[in-house]
């Protein structure tokens, strides 16, 4: 690939990269704002929804219970003002009364009535039709049957019954859509005045009738109006003659979402929100049976035609658990908050206390809707998201275009001395360090020129030096016994493992004939080229004189390390052990010049012990003395462990040592092994010990067992 392109994409990378983590860090950052904005204000909106709810719901049972209150209060004002009416005498006067049909043939006189919106019907279309109604008058509707003789006298008795109903008008303006009082005769009086009712209709087969007569008393039903086809809650009351008797029940209509009218629900709400009355059934086989709507602000099930009986509807959940919950809560009285689906939705549910017998207020609003507010914020910042990518677009098309012009023009000043540095590259790859280039731009690339002229002599120093180390590495090599020697009566085992190409641990196997055998082995302080130097010269001079000096261990110590005084000085200087085991006597000599811990196992009772370091390293005082020691042993099973401090000085990662207690344990945990396999689980004991650690010393070990 040409430079000009490397360079055009190292710009475009130095340019866009961080444009591009710019852009991408603060779409992140702004989708994590968005996130958390709407997170925080879905929580705020939540529980202000909550407390707006249970608030709501709360002022809504007072206010239900002062409307229960009202509404038995005026229909036992009723009940009094019909049974004072039919207990007294006929007025004399007899005024003129109107029927329904008066009214749906326009007979009422145009001052007597006024077209009422409250009282509208839905035409085809669904669009509202004023009803005519006069709120001077009432009106009377005979049932098929009925005998209009024997009503007339009743008739004429209830004419003043106007005046009570309006009354009750004028407490609760709009509260009540129909009033009236139907007997036993079959007569029908209602108020305000209207028309509109059904040829067929009959009060007493009715439910609002039958369960006022059923109950004795007050009685509550949601029924279909028949002249307007609206939903209606009815509220009826039997009304006696003055000897006890049934004479008929007397009612008043409420239109089924005219309590929700008190309900202050946020407008952003009002669309969504579904207002309930419900009738708590406790004990109800089904659990889906328990909770009874009696009323909602929303009439989506009523039946249209007033002869259908309207079936009970319930409230229900998918959320089984939840609603179990709230029918308890409903049991005892409590109110309360769930979150839980309605109809699909994720709703929140709020619900009022209730005494025995009292009707439960609820409020259903879904959470989609109570959290929308989030949504937009949300889905503005997403917004601001958007128009910023599109900003940086346009910053990285100008970028890019910046970069290849750039590159066009600036790359030809670049490309030049690159190929004369490109050219002379290969020339010292191919091993001509003595190349060079000549680079006058005044700037970096003359200064890598500069240091490409140093490489080739600082690469053919180095290369000498690296064929010097493999020479020195090969040479220590040869010193060191390449396996060990097979005397009769012995096992032995040993190696050492460096730290660098070349090292200061030192072992060795000299046979000395008649059965004997020197070991040495020996720690160089330091490691690298000079403690391998020193290494060789110990090992000349022990060589040459260990046979000389097969017997007199002290005169070969002191050999050695009068020559390392000598000619080393007190620069370095090294511990050594050397051992001469007689297999044909069974004993074993020895001398360590600084050099331990070295461990004996004694088979015949199972014990390990320290052979201490008791004399001084080699080639620090000429005048140092060495002392012999010797020991009848070499029973079966007893062995000599001889190590470096490269074992027991091994950290791990945590910086512990491997230590010599733990070298110890090793050896009499495989005391009845062979040397081979003793020397084997420590080095491996010692490199798991070590684990990633690297290694920065050297490691030696020998092990001569007796058999």
């Amino acid at each position: 690939m040409k430079f000009r392109r490397k360079m055009m994409i190292l710009l475009l990378v130095i340019a866009l990269v961080p444009l591009i983590l710019s852009s991408a860090l603060h779409r992140l950052s702004m989708r994590q704002l968005g996130s958390r904005l709407a997170t925080e204000t879905r929580d705020y909106l939540g529980e202000n929804a909550v407390r707006h709810l249970q608030s709501l719901v709360e002022n809504y049972a007072l206010i239900l219970e002062r409307d229960k209150s009202f509404l038995q209060l005026a229909i036992e004002f009723q009940v009094r003002e019909a049974e004072r009416l039919l207990a007294a005498d006929p007025p004399s006067n007899l005024t003129k009364f109107y029927s329904s049909g008066d009214f749906d043939t326009s007979q009422v006189p145009a001052s007597l009535v006024e077209l009422s919106t409250r009282h509208a019907h839905r035409a085809p279309d669904g669009e509202p039709v004023p009803v005519p109604v006069s709120y001077q008058e009432q009106v009377y509707y005979l049932a098929p049957g009925a005998d209009p003789e024997t009503a007339r006298l009743d008739m004429a008795r209830l004419a003043p019954m106007s005046e009570a109903y309006r009354i009750l008008q004028r407490i609760r303006p709009g509260l009540f859509h129909w009033q009236y009082t139907a007997l036993e005769s079959g007569l029908h009086v209602s108020f305000p005045g209207h028309g509109g009712i059904p040829p067929e209709y009959d009060s007493r087969v009715r439910g609002w009738y039958r369960g006022a007569i059923e109950n004795d008393g007050y009685n509550r039903i949601v029924m279909t109006d028949a002249t307007t086809g609206r939903l209606m809650m009815v509220a009826s009351h039997p009304v006696r003659r003055p000897d006890g008797s049934l004479a008929g029940v007397t009612s008043f209509d409420v239109i089924f979402d005219r309590p929700f009218a008190d309900w202050n629900i946020p407008e952003q709400w009002a669309d969504a929100a579904h207002a309930m009355i419900l009738v708590f059934h406790p004990g109800a086989e089904d659990q889906d049976e328990t909770l009874e709507v009696v009323l909602s602000n929303r009439n989506e099930d009523g039946p249209a035609d007033w002869r259908q009986t309207r079936q009970a509807r319930y409230l229900v959940s998918t959320d089984r658990q939840e609603l179990a919950a709230l029918i308890q809560d409903a049991e005892a009285g409590r109110a309360g908050t769930r979150r839980m689906s309605y109809r699909g939705q994720e709703s929140l549910w709020v619900y009022g206390a209730r005494s025995p017998g009292d009707p439960v207020p609820m409020v259903i609003v879904p959470y989609e809707v109570v959290v929308a507010q989030a949504h937009k914020a949300e889905n503005y910042v997403l917004e601001q998201i958007v128009r910023g990518l599109q900003i940086t677009g346009l910053l990285l098309l100008g970028v890019v275009v910046c970069v290849v012009l750039t590159a066009i023009f600036r790359a030809r000043k670049v490309t030049r001395p690159v190929s004369h540095l490109a050219d002379a590259a290969g020339r010292l790859a191919g091993g001509d360090y003595d190349v060079h280039v000549d680079i006058r731009t005044g700037d970096e690339l003359e200064d890598l020129g500069q240091s490409f002229n140093r490489v080739g002599p600082q690469l053919k120093e180095r290369e000498e030096m690296k064929r010097s180390l493999e020479l020195a590495r090969e040479i220590q090599q040869l010193l060191l016994p390449e396996r060990p020697p097979q005397v009769p009566g012995l096992d032995i085992a040993g190696n050492s493992l460096y730290c660098d190409e070349t090292g200061g641990d030192y072992f060795d196997f000299l046979d000395l004939g008649e059965g004997r055998l020197g070991v040495m082995v020996g720690d160089v302080v330091g490691h690298g080229v000079g403690a391998a130097l020193l290494m060789a010269s110990a090992s000349g001079v022990l060589r040459s004189h260990a046979a000389a000096c097969a017997e007199d261990l002290e005169t070969l110590i002191s050999t050695l390390n009068r020559f390392l005084t000598e000619e080393v000085g007190d620069v370095r200087f090294m511990t050594l052990f050397y051992a001469l085991l007689d297999m044909e006597k069974r004993t074993l000599c020895w001398i360590s010049a600084g050099h331990g811990p070295v461990i004996r196992y004694r088979s015949r009772d199972q014990a390990l012990e320290e052979i201490p370091p008791l004399g001084m390293p080699v080639g620090i005082m000429e005048d140092a003395e060495y002392q012999q020691s010797c020991i009848e042993m070499l029973e079966p099973g007893d062995f000599l462990a001889i190590g470096t401090d490269g074992i027991w000085e091994a950290r791990n990662s945590q910086g512990e040592l491997f230590g010599s207690d733990r070298f110890s344990e090793l050896l009499r945990t495989h005391a009845s092994h062979g040397a081979e396999a003793i020397y084997s689980a420590v080095m491996t004991a010692v490199e798991e010990f070590r684990g990633e650690e690297p290694q920065d010393d050297d490691v030696t070990l020998v092990v001569v067992k007796a058999v």
